[in-house]
């Protein structure tokens, strides 16, 4: 159905009306409304919203029809409302009156059908290009006839130096949420009749979209001081003092008048994102260096599109090792991007462009559908499994169905959900926490594991770990590079594995190339070890490889699976004696003194359940290793058993004292000796599992 043309007919005399009615009677796609006063034409055009046209008279009682229109070329609402002035040829003097208030065209009584039509005709045809050159809200041009309007500009005036201005009310969503829709359009307003006055007949101007606008001016008025610089920066201060709002702006000089329009615009956009967040730079002139970086950002955002359903993407996966018994128990997968052109593309280059751009949660869900490709076939083929960790993108979070996508793919594939563990970082976090916790929650009840990367990155906080409800911490790696040159690195990693346990989590320690990180790791009490020095990331092949290997023997009880003593006596005699009483069932690790005892404790505090410790040895007594031990957070938690020849007290309640958990004395008995032993061991392990049920209380809370 074809949208009727309303036309408003404004004269007193009736046989003016129905005669301008008549000339369109028989066309249905018009509709003429008659009003005889002005006072009744206003009231008409307040009632319909719909009025495309205004034929007035000039002369008639009451208000005239110049009064008429000069009230409505003031007031927002109708001044877009093209007007054609009716009068009698010989009062030329209205004439120019009205096309000074804006008239738009003029018909001359007695009035001649043809022309009539074909006049109003014109009018509404240049109506109708203005309104798509024209912003509804602002009144000023739509970002195409800005285009437009600017390209003739340039190519009319090639030797004046011009720039491309953009600016932007900064979270202008939060100004309409807060103030509502309605005070929002007035500030829209205000910025574009700011804009109009300052750049004047000089330039061009615009709106793009929202709250963006756009001018091109000569560089000369940006100088200071201008009246283009003083209307902006007066127009501005204004705005943001009564509305509480920031403008920031970009510049581009258009020094190079081959680049479209657009493509000026597009770097003038690109230089104001350099003023995202600073309060105190709020305009940016654009960046060669910058806008080929961004250039290029954009064609791999095109290339990512097709590069999908082109098999360009692959995952590797990176086993984790269990610290202390050096067994690969899990796998991260990461994606991969060869580029049939560019060839291998950097994930720390395109993960973070398409999380800026929205298309990481297609490539996360690529990732997470070949994860579980992959180990239905080692299920199919009877390779040992090991839980693989994929990781969910804020935006991934962002999404009700997180849940619902995961469950669809471990159901599809047969997985056992524990199979499938799912990162999330703490930035993540800081963007949406309500909707994160309550993912991570149904994920937890549902089954999976999920685990914070890159914990200690630089959003760190204990609140985010006493709210968001994970079970893994991953410790980002940049502690790995400092570990061994910073003992106050290794005092904040010593405390992340402290503090997990005692909230009853496990710990991954990433980016892990050394073998002083690795023992230091294991000393600590670290669960599981990522990293070069066990295993770059591999192909799924290599993996199965890995895994099939490792597994092999996986069941033959080994040397190191023994609970692990450090026998510490000068006398050779006295250390094998103590063996040879305690039997073969234990690992044995031997030390002359209380020096080496603390070395081969650096070395293997994680093998080492149990010191037993002489009273009496040359270079540092059993005593002063008491107290090393004990002031040691790495150490402190192993018991020692002091060992003493002494029969008088002082020796055993200074040992007591000290923090050891039992005294032997020489000679031995080798039934004491076991039984006690035995008994110290028993209590340590009782130790041990009341915090890991403390910890499946607390992930049992979780899934209820």
């Amino acid at each position: 159905m074809v949208n009727k043309i309303t036309i408003l007919v404004v004269d007193d005399i009736t046989i003016n009306r129905v005669l301008l009615k008549n000339f369109w009677g028989h066309e249905k796609n018009y509709e003429i409304i008659e009003a005889r006063t002005g006072e009744a034409a206003l009231e008409i055009l307040n009632e319909r919203k719909d009025i495309d046209l205004i034929l007035l008279d000039v002369i008639m009682p009451g208000m005239s029809g110049i009064e008429l229109l000069a009230r409505l070329k003031k007031l927002d609402a109708f001044m877009h409302i093209p007007v054609i002035v009716n009068t009698q040829s010989d009062e030329h003097g209205y004439e120019e009156e009205a096309l000074r208030l804006g008239a738009d065209d003029f018909i001359y009584k007695p009035y001649i059908k043809g022309i009539v039509k074909k006049r109003v005709e014109n009018v509404l045809k240049k109506s109708a290009y203005d309104r798509e050159r024209t912003d509804e809200l602002t009144g000023i041009y739509t970002l195409a006839a800005f285009y437009s309007q600017t390209k003739k500009m340039l190519d009319m005036d090639p030797e004046t130096e011009y720039a491309i201005l953009q600016i932007n009310i900064v979270k202008f969503k939060v100004i309409n949420e807060l103030f509502g829709v309605i005070m929002g359009d007035e500030i829209l307003i205000r910025l574009a009749q700011m804009l109009k006055q300052a750049v004047g007949t000089e330039g061009t101007y615009g709106r793009m979209e929202a709250d963006h606008f756009v001018c091109c001016i000569p560089i000369s008025k940006m100088a200071k001081p201008s009246e283009f610089s003083a209307i902006m920066e007066e127009g501005t201060a204004e705005l943001e003092n009564k509305y509480g709002l920031t403008i920031h702006g970009g510049i581009y000089i258009a020094r190079d008048r081959t680049l479209p329009v657009t493509a000026m615009c597009d770097r003038a956009v690109m230089a104001c994102r350099n003023t995202n967040n600073n309060m105190v730079k709020r305009y940016s002139y654009y960046d060669e260096e910058e806008g080929e970086r961004y250039l290029k950002e954009q064609l791999l955002i095109r290339d990512m599109k097709k590069a999908l359903a082109k098999g360009q993407f692959y995952i590797e996966m990176q086993p984790i090792f269990d610290t202390k018994t050096k067994m690969p128990v899990s796998a991260e997968a990461l994606v991969r991007w060869m580029h049939p052109e560019k060839g291998f593309i950097s994930p720390g280059v395109f993960i973070p462009l398409f999380e800026r751009s929205g298309l990481i949660s297609r490539l996360d869900a690529y990732v997470w559908e070949e994860v579980c490709r992959v180990l239905a076939r080692f299920k199919k083929e009877g390779v040992p499994l090991c839980p693989v960790s994929v990781n969910a993108s804020r935006v991934d979070f962002c999404e009700s169905d997180l849940l619902y996508r995961i469950n669809t793919l471990t159901e599809k594939y047969g997985l056992e959900k524990k199979l499938l563990k799912v990162e999330v970082t703490e930035s993540a976090y800081t963007q949406n926490p309500q909707e994160i916790i309550k993912q991570v929650v149904d994920l937890r009840k549902e089954g999976y594991d999920v685990l914070m990367d890159d914990f200690g990155s630089g959003y760190s906080s204990l609140n985010t770990l006493r709210e968001l409800p994970v079970n893994i911490l991953k410790i980002d790696m940049k502690f790995m590079n400092q570990l061994e040159d910073s003992r106050r690195a290794a005092s904040i990693v010593l405390c992340i594995v402290k503090m997990a346990k005692m909230l009853g989590m496990k710990t991954v320690a990433e980016g892990v190339e050394t073998k002083n990180q690795v023992e230091f790791l294991r000393n600590i009490g670290c669960d599981s070890i990522q990293g070069y020095f066990f295993s770059r990331p591999i192909k799924p092949e290599e993996l199965q490889k890995m895994l099939e290997t490792y597994y092999k023997n996986a069941g033959d009880e080994k040397e190191e699976d023994k609970v692990g003593i450090l026998v510490v006596d000068d006398q050779r005699m006295a250390r094998m004696t103590l063996k040879d009483a305690l039997g073969k069932e234990y690992r044995y690790f031997e030390a002359a003194n209380g020096e080496q005892a603390l070395e081969i404790l650096h070395e293997n505090a994680f093998a080492i359940d149990l010191v037993i410790t002489d009273v009496v040895m040359p270079r540092m007594d059993g005593i002063t290793l008491l107290q090393e031990i004990k002031a040691n957070p790495v150490f402190m938690g192993i018991p020692v058993v002091v060992v003493t020849a002494s029969e008088g007290s002082a020796d055993e309640f200074h040992a007591l004292e000290m923090g050891a958990t039992e005294l032997i004395r020489k000679p031995f008995d080798f039934h004491v000796v076991k039984r006690r032993i035995k008994n110290v061991l028993k209590i340590a392990e009782n130790e041990w599992l009341k915090e890991e049920v403390w910890n499946m209380k607390q992930n049992e809370a979780i899934r209820q």
